[in-house]
């Protein structure tokens, strides 16, 4: 039952490979602009990585969620992706998302915040690689989004494919 097809491995692959290209640029532009006068990144204070783990990690996850979620649902519409095999409200974590885009794209975007600040501050914290240059900084900001892309891109295709009978595309017709 909660198996995936061919169709749909293959599928996830190519657009979590898109996801994490987009999330890659998102965070070197995010980071050029917030850095491009520091020649020295400190962790923590002021000017520091850790502020600007908070908006580089939650906006990209709450901007995957909010494009990937309705234009997925319009495509599985038209018949150009995939449906999972199974229904949202069966899934056990899936049936907590919020069926609205935005409210889904919130508590997608809340929950990588939660899970990945305290993680990548903590394998920071524990490696002491600082002060960083702006160009180290900007070589882990593009890694750090693609991972993002890698880790986060699937669970929103799924969700997205496993909205069958809400019709949810329609929302801001109701």
């Amino acid at each position: 039952m909660w198996k995936l097809m061919h169709i749909h491995k293959s599928f996830f692959i190519r657009e979590t490979v898109i996801a994490m290209v987009i999330n890659a640029l998102i965070c070197f532009a995010m980071t050029f602009v917030a850095f491009r006068s520091q020649t020295q990144i400190m962790l923590w204070g002021p000017g520091g990585l850790f502020l600007d783990l908070i908006p580089t990690i939650f906006m990209p996850i709450f901007c995957m969620a909010l494009i990937i979620t309705p234009t997925m649902r319009k495509r599985i519409e038209k018949g150009t992706a995939p449906r999972a095999p199974w229904q949202r409200k069966d899934h056990a974590l899936l049936r907590l998302l919020p069926a609205a885009s935005i409210f889904r794209a919130v508590t997608i975007g809340l929950f990588g915040l939660l899970l990945l600040l305290p993680i990548t501050t903590g394998l920071l914290s524990t490696i002491k690689i600082f002060p960083l240059s702006l160009y180290e900084v900007l070589v882990f900001k593009i890694c750090f989004g693609a991972l993002m892309g890698v880790l986060i891109a699937p669970f929103i295709l799924i969700g997205a494919m496993a909205d069958k009978g809400e019709n949810p595309c329609r929302e801001s017709e109701a």
